[in-house]
């Protein structure tokens, strides 16, 4: 009798020693987990603040490129090169999202037409 009630006695003590392991292991992974979700999260914020600055510098470029068009002088003073349109457009927005490509493109279609003589200020202000 006295070695069964050690043999009961000693498994209820492993038995709740294997569960505090188990259950310590678990809250591990679950605090691993939300760090890593953190960090995702924050490197799709980084990602989608790089991407608006990015749209934010292509209208730019794209209104300097429409007044240089509109203006059709030289670009130094004195017997420069005219401004010559790439071959190569590589677009910018890799990934594109519906809100992004529709305030970038409402953007651009609110800038003045080719061959109206604008200043440069007025655009990129």
């Amino acid at each position: 009798m006295s070695k069964g009630a050690d043999f009961l006695g000693e498994s209820i003590v492993f038995l709740v020693g294997g569960g505090v392991v188990v259950w310590e292991y678990g809250l591990s992974k679950e605090k691993e987990r939300k760090k890593e979700e953190k960090r995702l999260q924050e490197m799709d914020e980084d990602r989608a603040n790089l991407q608006t600055k990015l749209n934010a510098l292509d209208v730019r470029l794209a209104a300097i490129e429409r007044v240089i068009k509109a203006n059709n002088r030289p670009l130094v003073l004195f017997g420069g090169e005219r401004y010559v349109e790439p071959e190569h457009v590589v677009p910018i927005d890799d990934i594109p999202r519906k809100e992004s490509s529709a305030s970038h493109q409402a953007t651009i279609n609110e800038s003045p037409a080719i061959g109206e003589r604008t200043d440069i200020r007025e655009l990129v202000g």
